[in-house]
């Protein structure tokens, strides 16, 4: 891969190290931040990809295999942890700063036929959750941290900024809030899109409609700074912001004196925990699956790139079903 560009690669099949395990990948998914980073975003020169679901073949030489054997079929968190310092300590291997990042930072990601990652960072997949479904954990999970990070308050109002793929995955983790909020609002520009989630309870409004600054906390997931610059307008004095763009603020025209004058809270929200991601899919309490929109054989990466790029597409997903070893 190459910046601007995505290309695939035929290598040899890769060799678990000490530690870790070799997955046979079933299905992975393409998300905006793959294509950020075939566009040059984090510098990373690899395979991309860690969103995808696959099946244990191999384990490292020496590697406590902890609960798992061969044939389990796993999911991987992508921060791999250097599990010594204050951070790995302390439960915080998100904020490890020795980390690497699958598909994203020094380590190859999943969109290829095998991946190898740490035993550490991985989790079984219940039988009755689906490849597809599986595919969704690290977004899922991700999804559902906006709102395990205190921000809820009995009978508050919440919106979600944005309708892309994290937006409506956020809008379907707030409707699992719904007993706590008095208003639940999803603000996107796609009418057709917001529809996925008005059977959950979850109200719809476009952005270009009349808006005042009623709302106790936002959740902004637009990708965008006027996401971030309407998520402020919308806050009531001292709400809460919650911020899961990632965009560099290059436009001196974001007024953010709001965040000052109104004591406004913000706060940046990444990774989530799979485990609360895995239990929301065995229960059947989140169906992702409604925001696949297209599905692509490993060797037709490219197409499902463009494909995904493409404005109003949701989720495209790669079957790893490709004859020889490759990687996107």
């Amino acid at each position: 891969m190459t910046s601007e560009r995505v290309e695939i690669t035929h290598l040899e099949k890769p060799k678990p190290a000490a530690g870790e395990a070799l997955l046979k990948v079933r299905t992975a998914g393409i998300c905006n931040t793959d294509i950020e980073i075939s566009r040059g975003y984090m510098g990373f020169q690899g395979t991309l990809g860690h969103e995808f679901v696959g099946s244990i073949v191999e384990f490292g030489p020496d590697t406590q295999t902890l609960n798992f054997q061969i044939g389990d079929r796993v999911v991987s968190d992508i921060n791999y942890a250097c599990g010594a310092c204050s951070w790995c300590d302390s439960g915080q291997r998100n904020h490890c700063p020795n980390r690497t990042v699958i598909g994203i930072v020094s380590h190859d990601g999943g969109m290829a036929e095998f991946v190898r990652v740490p035993v550490r960072n991985l989790y079984h997949v219940p039988p009755e959750i689906s490849d597809d479904a599986a595919t969704f954990i690290e977004p899922l999970a991700a999804a559902l941290h906006a709102f395990d990070q205190g921000v809820l308050e009995k009978d508050c109002r919440v919106a979600v900024i944005g309708d892309g793929k994290l937006g409506l995955l956020i809008a379907k983790a707030l409707s699992l809030h719904l007993d706590q909020v008095s208003r639940a609002v999803l603000i996107g520009r796609h009418p057709q899109k917001m529809k996925i989630v008005n059977r959950l309870g979850i109200e719809t409004i476009e952005s270009k409609d009349a808006l005042g600054n009623e709302f106790d906390v936002i959740v902004e997931a637009s990708g965008q700074p006027s996401g971030l610059a309407l998520g402020l307008s919308l806050l009531r004095p001292k709400g809460r912001l919650v911020l899961k763009s990632t965009f560099a603020v290059q436009d001196t025209a974001l007024d953010l004196s709001s965040i000052v004058v109104n004591e406004l809270q913000v706060i940046g929200s990444r990774c989530g925990h799979f485990p609360a991601a895995i239990e929301a899919l065995a229960k059947r309490k989140i169906d992702p699956t409604t925001l696949i929109s297209h599905r692509y054989q490993l060797e037709d990466a490219i197409d499902a790139f463009e494909t995904a790029k493409t404005k109003g597409t949701l989720k495209v997903i790669l079957e790893m079903n490709a004859k020889e070893t490759e990687q996107v």
